[in-house]
């Protein structure tokens, strides 16, 4: 046991900072390290050396990645130690790290593992969990581009039911119980490798690959959501959901795969067909699935 404490008394430590434009801290999101004294208000300068004036100035003011090492901390806030540092930018909130480092391997394997899960947090809805668009966007990006030309792609648009209703009746806390109750419909009835994104307050979007065969992944994913909502228990938060089905072909849009803007107007209009698909579900009465012309070339 003390063999295992000891091991555990040895894990880095880090710190991610919340600053504003002025650089003044405004939350000390994680604080691992139990002798750094950090509160919210100080200016991030305080929290170095004088010395490393000039340097800090160069991550905060660089529009480039800029990565630091061995950075002096301000003896005062109790931690004699040399760290990493590095400044990460999302939309307008604007994160600081500053990593404790054992060795050098480490500090390199650590570095990557952070950043990777920051890209992770940064295309992730905070709601739901599931992507964003701009993460969701970047998932379609690379799957299209390992993709066959001929493959074809399944577009599941779902567009939740009434919850505009739930939202007026039981208030927005219900509200919020309802699209993360279907988030767990979705998630629990998709397989690992389908992309999953919320595009709007009541509207998801699934990517999946059409599998060979008579009948279509797409439309059998569809098929399942609505069983899955139809078998819950009815509760304050439950809600159906209208449908929409589209296919298309890998090809219609890798054609301009370097062309990012051109890339993003065309998949735009495989998003449009299926959500259209989508809203015709929800005129013709809500709780079905429809299908746009394209998918009744294949099937």
């Amino acid at each position: 046991m003390k063999t295992i404490q000891t091991a555990i008394s040895h894990f880095l430590d880090i710190a991610i900072l919340k600053i504003d434009n002025e650089d003044n801290i405004t939350e000390v999101v994680v604080n691992t390290h139990s002798k750094l004294k950090i509160s919210k208000g100080t200016n991030i300068y305080k929290v170095f050396s004088k010395e490393e004036k000039f340097r800090l100035k160069r991550v905060l003011e660089s529009a480039l990645d800029v990565r630091k090492k061995y950075m002096e901390l301000n003896k005062t806030l109790g931690v004699n130690e040399y760290v990493d540092v590095k400044l990460f930018e999302n939309g307008n909130e604007r994160y600081f790290f500053i990593q404790f480092f054992e060795s050098n391997r480490e500090r390199e394997v650590m570095y990557d593992r952070y950043i990777e899960k920051l890209t992770n947090l940064s295309e992730r809805d905070p709601m739901t969990k599931v992507l964003n668009r701009q993460g969701f966007e970047e998932k379609v990006k690379r799957l299209i581009s390992k993709s066959d030309p001929k493959k074809k792609l399944g577009v599941v648009y779902v567009d939740m039911d009434k919850l505009k209703t739930i939202n007026d009746t039981y208030g927005h806390e219900m509200g919020d119980k309802a699209i993360l109750n279907v988030t767990n419909i979705l998630v629990s009835t998709t397989r690992e490798r389908d992309l999953i994104a919320r595009m709007g307050g009541d509207e998801f979007v699934i990517v999946v690959e059409e599998m060979t065969g008579s009948k279509s992944t797409a439309y059998g994913l569809a098929k399942r959501l609505l069983k899955a909502t139809s078998m819950q228990k009815d509760q304050k938060y439950t809600t159906t959901l209208s449908i929409g089905v589209h296919v298309f072909e890998a090809g219609k849009i890798s054609c301009c795969f370097k062309d990012h803007e051109k890339f993003i107007e065309l998949w735009s209009e495989q998003i449009k067909k299926a959500d259209q698909a989508a809203y015709k579900s929800k005129t013709d009465g809500r709780n079905r699935i429809s299908v746009t012309k394209e998918y009744t070339k294949y099937y």
